[in-house]
This record gives structure tokens, sequence and C-alpha cells, in this order.
């Protein structure tokens, strides 16, 4: 209807006083047909953020991620980056950083951001850090 209400506004601005400078329109906003496809349209917008969000922590491209939203789901869009999550990695495989693991042992972040070294434990367990 919108393409409508503009032809005809532009239609009927000859035969009406029209102030200088001023343009003839229609006022949508207390239409509530109108006002749920709004609310349908940001209700889509926040679905494909949330996916845009998953496929981007899940390794794959920004720029192909949007494009396999944009092309309604087309999965062949879509390119890994081949990063994967922390959460997928081993835990001996994360060496730096708070919450990192060196030689079994989870080490607490230094003020410098480094894990130490692993202390040698000759076979004992070392505490567990908090």
């Amino acid at each position: 209807m919108r393409p409508l209400w503009r032809q005809f506004s532009g239609a009927i601005a000859p035969i009406v006083a029209v102030p200088p400078g001023a343009e003839l329109w229609y006022d949508d906003r207390d239409i509530p047909a109108l006002a749920e496809n709004g609310r349908d349209a940001a209700e889509i917008q926040s679905i494909q953020a949330g996916t845009l969000h998953t496929l981007i922590s899940a390794g794959y491209t920004a720029d192909s991620a949007v494009a396999f939203v944009e092309a309604g789901g087309d999965f062949t869009k879509l390119e890994h980056s081949g990063m994967f999550s922390v959460q997928l990695q081993p835990a001996s495989s994360v060496t730096e950083g708070k919450g990192s693991v060196v030689g079994g042992v989870a080490v607490p972040a230094q003020q410098g951001g480094q894990a130490p070294a692993p202390a040698a434990t000759n076979g004992a367990q070392a505490p567990a850090a908090t």
C-alpha cells in the first residue's frame, strides 16, 4: 500500500495548496498492521544477528557468514577460517592466559599475562590453582 499512498500524494499535490518548501505526504504511524510489520522485522534482525554470532564463534569468516544470512541460509556460502573456539580445544593445548594448563596444572594469569613454566613435580600432584 505504501507505493500507492506515495503515488496518490504526488498525484493530488498539484490540486492541493501545499506551502512553499513543504511536501504532501502520508502518515502511517497509527496503522497497527504496519507497526506489527516493524516488530516482525526487528525479530528477524535479532535472529539473523544471533546466527551471525554463532557462525563467527564457530570459526566461519565474517564475510561468508553475512553472505550465508543474506542468501537465506545457503550453506555453500560459508567459508571456515581454520580457527576454532577455545571451548573446542583440548585443555592441555591452551598454554597462555587465565585458565591455561601448563604441564597438566591449571595456572592463574600472571601480572604480565604469561603463564609461568611448569615446576618439576617429581611425580607429586601439584595443588590446583584457585
